[in-house]
């Protein structure tokens, strides 16, 4: 799930393709475990933070960032307990923390058991400390979805992420 989202949010959202696919695919839901609460109208989860207190997705970060290694711990137990996985769909900063997954699997396959990825509004992240993660090629099979229109995460944004994935399938949207 996204940034300022959490399962039941995502559930939610994700109904339309999971009803599609229910005969076919069992989908099981991993929940950011960083809560945001910042007296914002919004509340939700978060996978990393690049701020003090919050995350920018354009925001390049040489500072590091917070939350970053529980997150990679938390989807790493949810893979290998829940296996076998086939497939792992993420949206937004879900999607930039899966592209950073999909290159530790890389090299630890056997800590990340899945066999592709679908991105939907997928971005590179923009700490430093990531930046390692897009250096070589991804090998996994995967699909990119994106809005053409999208504010919050740019076109341009979806494309740099799947260059990182030769072979990469895209799938474009009208809207945002």
């Amino acid at each position: 799930h996204g940034y300022r989202q959490n399962i039941d949010i995502f559930r939610t959202k994700s109904g339309a393709i999971r009803k599609l696919l229910k005969s076919a695919a069992e989908f099981v839901f991993v929940e950011a475990p960083h809560y945001i609460d910042d007296n914002d109208t919004s509340t939700g989860n978060g996978w990393w933070f690049n701020t003090a207190s919050n995350f920018d997705p354009l925001l390049p970060t040489e500072n590091g960032i917070r939350g970053f290694d529980e997150s990679v711990s938390r989807i790493q137990e949810s893979l290998t307990t829940s296996a076998p996985i086939d497939g792992v769909l993420a949206f937004s900063q879900g999607a930039a923390m899966l592209a950073i997954i999909c290159s530790l699997r890389e090299h630890q396959p056997e800590q990340f058991p899945f066999r592709f990825a679908i991105f939907i509004a997928g971005f590179k992240s923009f700490a430093e400390v990531h930046r390692s993660f897009y250096i070589n090629p991804i090998s996994i099979p995967s699909l990119h979805v994106f809005g053409a229109t999208d504010i919050v995460i740019p076109r341009r944004n979806s494309e740099e992420l799947m260059k990182c994935f030769p072979g990469a399938v895209s799938l474009t949207h009208d809207g945002g």
